[in-house]
């Protein structure tokens, strides 16, 4: 038997957007009761995400319990108080040749910082060139924790990148950080629901797995102690390394070669089938 199925499962990880929340920051309340009652039974629930640390902690605020959180694509390893545990950051040589591309390809970046930690705002907008409609509709939600910039002055704090444009802007753009760095950065392109696009940009050593992984070396948890959930392609270096991997219904379908098996759509409570599984697990451990 394989020695990831004779050891119980003690952390789940779960992705926010389109795994555990079903609209905004709102969990329902079957999959909000299971996971509490979970994690009452000595299993570490924790959130593993591409959101910065702000919107991650409002879901957790729903959620009703604290919990350890990956967030900004696996660089920020959050503690259940806030404090940071372990952080990736950019070179400031990388985030000046990446500004140079983004300039010269006329398209916005962004990047996030450690605000609990720091103080200041969330995110940087670069102030080089104009923003399109999206990404100034995303500054003017989030304004009470953006700040339009120079980029470039905050460039030894940036943990991931991103920017919001139409796909063929940003796939020009991925093609050219592609041909100046090769594999140096993770870039991951994700369809919004208006019909734009955004690209994550991560270190290319960085993604939600290596983020665990620190966390679980902290927990003095193996990688055959932990279960993950997600959706999307920015979850695929979780769902590929871990032993028990769920992908959601309303997934994208690269996902489910690498599962252990597709459960429910998010909005319809189908983390229930991941409990249910780890509780079936650990009782046969």
């Amino acid at each position: 038997m394989a020695d990831h199925l004779d050891v119980p499962i003690r952390l789940l990880a779960l992705d926010l957007d389109g795994t555990l929340v079903v609209e905004g920051n709102d969990i329902s309340p079957a999959t909000r009761d299971a996971l509490a009652e979970l994690h009452e039974g000595d299993v570490e629930v924790v959130i593993a995400t591409g959101r910065r640390y702000r919107t991650t902690h409002f879901v957790i605020e729903n959620l009703g319990f604290p919990v350890y959180a990956v967030c900004s694509g696996g660089a920020l390893i959050k503690q259940k108080d806030t404090r940071s545990l372990h952080q990736f950051s950019f070179s400031a040589g990388d985030v000046d040749e990446l500004l140079r591309l983004a300039r010269a390809g006329g398209v916005n970046l962004f990047g996030q910082r450690d605000s609990f930690d720091l103080g200041g705002p969330d995110f940087i907008i670069d102030d080089h060139t104009a923003w399109n409609p999206h990404t100034q509709n995303y500054f003017d939600i989030n304004q009470p924790w953006s700040q339009g910039d120079d980029l470039a002055k905050y460039r030894t704090e940036l943990l991931s990148l991103g920017l919001f444009d139409k796909q063929q802007a940003l796939e020009s753009f991925k093609q050219a950080v592609t041909d100046r760095f090769e594999d140096r950065f993770n870039l991951t392109l994700v369809p919004n629901p208006d019909g734009t696009w955004y690209c994550e940009i991560n270190l290319g050593e960085v993604d939600k797995w290596r983020g665990l992984s620190v966390l679980a070396q902290h927990l003095a948890l193996t990688p055959a102690q932990i279960c993950v959930a997600g959706d999307q392609v920015n979850d695929l270096s979780m769902i590929k390394a871990a032993p028990h991997a769920f992908v959601m219904a309303n997934g994208t379908p690269e996902l489910h070669e690498f599962a252990t098996a597709v459960v429910g759509r998010n909005d319809e409570d189908g983390l229930l089938e991941v409990v249910q599984y780890i509780e079936d697990h650990n009782q046969q451990c």
